[in-house]
């Protein structure tokens, strides 16, 4: 079949974009405007390399939250959002206080809204703290302050080690042995260490 016929500057602009690819000014352009895209992405993200708070995104965010087995303190946020900013150097501080304790982690709804979308992320920003349960993390509704969010946190870990431990708080106060609790003891590990077999085993932990 005979070729579909093209308008008089068909094959000057076709030239003229080959030329474009291969021209090194155009090129170097290019690369400019992809860097700086770039930096303008990591200026509108609250928490940099060297935070405490780690980013999570649709990549990370099963592996390290959902599949492990450590307690995560999420916030959903959107770097546009003025209370999302207020809430940053607060929330940092929390994050460096209960370092090495619970993680603590940030999702940019703007670029992985996927991530947050089963927990019903109403609004900005929203933090979720996610215990043994993952699938159903409780969301945190009190001052947006280090002190609070602390405070709220070692909360939950007490919590989630009593259930661990197969207890239950009663409305009294009092800690009530659950079902459970045998089943627990039963499979507990616990290491009974020597003095001269600590360094061993505790150090080689550590590294």
């Amino acid at each position: 079949p005979n070729p579909k016929p093209q308008p008089p500057d068909y094959y000057e602009t076709r030239v003229f974009q080959i030329k474009a690819i291969n021209d090194p000014v155009i090129m170097s352009l290019h690369y400019q405007v992809s860097l700086l895209s770039l930096l303008l992405l990591q200026a509108l993200a609250l928490y940099g390399s060297n935070s405490a708070v780690q980013s999570l995104t649709q990549t990370n965010f099963k592996s390290l939250v959902l599949d492990g087995s450590q307690l995560w303190f999420v916030e959903f946020y959107a770097p546009w959002c003025g209370h999302c900013k207020s809430l940053a150097p607060e929330f940092e501080k929390a994050a460096k206080a209960l370092k090495g304790i619970v993680n603590f982690g940030a999702v940019d709804m703007t670029t992985d809204q996927q991530v947050g979308a089963p927990y019903d992320i109403k609004g900005y920003p929203t933090l979720k703290f996610f215990g043994d349960k993952k699938s159903s993390p409780d969301t945190y509704n009190s001052q947006r302050t280090a002190d609070e969010i602390v405070k709220y946190v070692l909360s939950k870990i007490s919590s989630t080690v009593q259930e661990r431990k197969g207890e239950k708080k009663t409305e009294g106060g009092s800690k009530q042995q659950s079902s459970g609790g045998e089943h627990h003891k039963a499979h507990a590990k616990v290491l009974d260490l020597k003095a001269s077999e600590f360094d061993s085993q505790v150090k080689n932990q550590q590294n």
